[in-house]
């Protein structure tokens, strides 16, 4: 047995002696031994002068892989190196003998694949095709930091759109249910502590709201009123004016309150040809502002519990509790849109507590709604 002890080099300069066939010619050829893909050590009857290209035949499972190579020797004798080799060629070589080193025999699809497969090394300098274009012209820095942000301003305003505007509107508006139009009020007078009198129809629209997400809404609060007029959605300003106990009309009897609301009609350009097309019993869409105020409420709620003895909030102060307690009524501030109050005083024999409900001051409906309203 002849043991050959190979230098520590990388795997490529690793020698395997299973025979190559290299033609040099049409009539000539030399059992190759000792090679790598990098090249071979020459065989006993290499000729002294190195052919410049031949043809190189791998031997695989009774047929051979063929192709041409490019010749250079490393001076007399010395080590005969393989140039010119495209991706395809490199790759078969390197499958042949990386399979000699494990010990196994190369697949059929290894081989398709080495040939098939476009594997053409990128060179890693400029070349002549390169050289031979024109340099690319970068866009401007600035220009690019603009279509940037403007990109990104377009996105932030979608998202803020679809996706936190109505979670917006979520946290800062009540939904009521059930709402409709119920009458056009004429022009009325505001009090006189008002200064200040009516300047259009007033739209009047109610809606039921459940009575756990009532407590945050009182006489004289900011709400929106939304009406269909021939197709187009008029989305009007109102205020709560009344506020009522009332089961819910459909479905499980639960607690909740009739919301009543009034828009100026005149406060949109076509005020009295939408007062002609809008009829009572139409739907309507009502939402009252709230501030999220979560600590108040639950502290409001404990008070009335503690002070007055029964359940109530914001939304119920001006409803249940002026049957037992006596309304005084304050005068509105200098300006003529400062919201009054109506101060609900508890009785001498419990403790001092006050219960504040503000109101606008051209809203003339203060209080409970009358029954059958």
């Amino acid at each position: 047995m002849n043991i050959r002890h190979e230098r520590p080099d990388p795997a490529l300069a690793f020698l395997v002696q299973a025979p190559l066939l290299l033609h040099t010619s049409a009539d000539q050829s030399h059992a190759v031994r000792g090679w790598s893909p990098e090249g071979f050590e020459p065989p006993e009857d290499w000729p002294a002068e190195t052919p410049p290209c031949a043809t190189l035949s791998i031997p695989f499972q009774g047929v051979f892989v063929s192709f041409e190579v490019a010749l250079a020797q490393d001076g007399p004798g010395g080590f005969v190196r393989f140039q010119g080799l495209s991706g395809r060629e490199t790759q078969v070589l390197d499958l042949f003998h990386g399979a000699i080193l494990r010990g196994e025999m190369a697949p059929v699809d290894g081989i398709l694949k080495a040939l098939d497969k476009p594997v053409d090394l990128v060179p890693m300098t400029r070349t002549e095709h390169d050289a031979a274009r024109p340099p690319a012209r970068a866009i401007p820095r600035a220009l690019r930091a603009g279509a940037v942000a403007a990109l990104y301003g377009a996105a932030a305003v979608f998202l803020w759109g679809a996706l936190w505007s109505p979670a917006w509107e979520r946290m800062n508006s009540i939904p009521l249910q059930a709402g409709r139009i119920e009458a056009m009020e004429p022009p009325r007078a505001a009090p006189a502590a008002a200064g200040a009198a009516r300047t259009g129809p007033a739209l009047v629209a109610s809606g039921w709201i459940d009575g756990a997400h009532a407590t945050d809404i009182y006489l004289g609060m900011a709400a929106r009123l939304r009406v269909n007029v021939d197709g187009a959605l008029v989305v009007l300003p109102a205020r709560v004016t009344a506020i009522r106990a009332e089961a819910a009309a459909e479905g499980p009897a639960r607690p909740g309150y009739t919301i009543r609301v009034a828009a100026d009609a005149a406060a949109v350009a076509d005020g009295p040809a939408l007062a002609l097309r809008l009829r009572p019993g139409g739907a309507a869409a009502i939402a009252v502002s709230t501030p999220i105020l979560p600590d108040l409420r639950k502290a409001a709620g404990g008070l009335c519990g503690r002070v007055l003895g029964r359940t109530c909030g914001a939304a119920g102060g001006l409803d249940r509790v002026p049957a037992a307690l006596p309304v005084v009524p304050e005068p509105p501030g200098p300006h003529p849109r400062d919201p009054g109050r109506a101060r609900a005083v508890a009785p001498d024999t419990a403790p001092a507590a006050d219960l504040l409900v503000a109101y606008d001051p051209l809203d003339l409906a203060i209080g409970p709604l009358p029954d059958g309203d």
